[in-house]
């Protein structure tokens, strides 16, 4: 599984550090586990530029459901000509049902959440968000933090594994059976 690597350049020292974006997960109560979104962020209790949940809104998951239709649709057309289209069609539709289970297990997931976004590391609330490409200041570290992406990695990752609020459960064996 490939992640994305991201600098954090802090201000005014320009000092710069690599994060590499974490495999993890939900598990949902029923065992299926769907992919944490995640953001790089300012936690206040580790005091640290980590990893943290991005919370999506219903509008974005839809709209991440309006742009993987598109994707799927361009795809077809792109391979239809190279493989038999009976073959292609049914390994889309395939994707496409997956994709759709995905989305509706994602909006279930969010109806019943109730805590605030958390820092991966140690569970608080008390965060904030990094956007990209944007200086943002940190109060209480005294700088400010801008956040470029700047490559992708694939290697060996270990995922975490974290209850539908956000809660670690272990560094167990992980069954993924949706990657959002």
């Amino acid at each position: 599984m490939s992640s994305f690597i991201y600098t954090v350049t802090f201000l005014p020292e320009q000092r710069k550090e690599e994060r590499y974006s974490p495999l993890a997960y939900y598990r949902l109560p029923d065992g299926v586990e769907i992919r944490i979104h995640t953001a790089l962020v300012w936690c206040n209790r580790c005091r640290v530029v980590t990893w943290g949940e991005h919370l999506p809104t219903l509008e974005e998951i839809d709209d991440q459901r309006a742009g993987e239709d598109v994707f799927v649709e361009h795809f077809s057309q792109l391979i239809g000509d190279f493989l038999a289209l009976d073959v292609c069609e049914q390994g889309l539709e395939e994707y496409r049902a997956d994709l759709r289970l995905d989305n509706e297990r994602r909006r279930q997931w969010l109806f019943v959440r109730q805590a605030k976004p958390r820092c991966l590391d140690c569970g608080s609330t008390d965060i904030i968000g990094l956007p990209l490409n944007e200086e943002t200041l940190i109060p209480t570290a005294s700088t400010s933090v801008v956040v470029t992406l700047s490559g992708r990695y694939s290697g060996d990752h270990t995922p975490r594994i974290f209850d539908p609020d956000g809660e670690p459960l272990s560094h167990r064996e992980h069954r993924p059976i949706a990657d959002g």
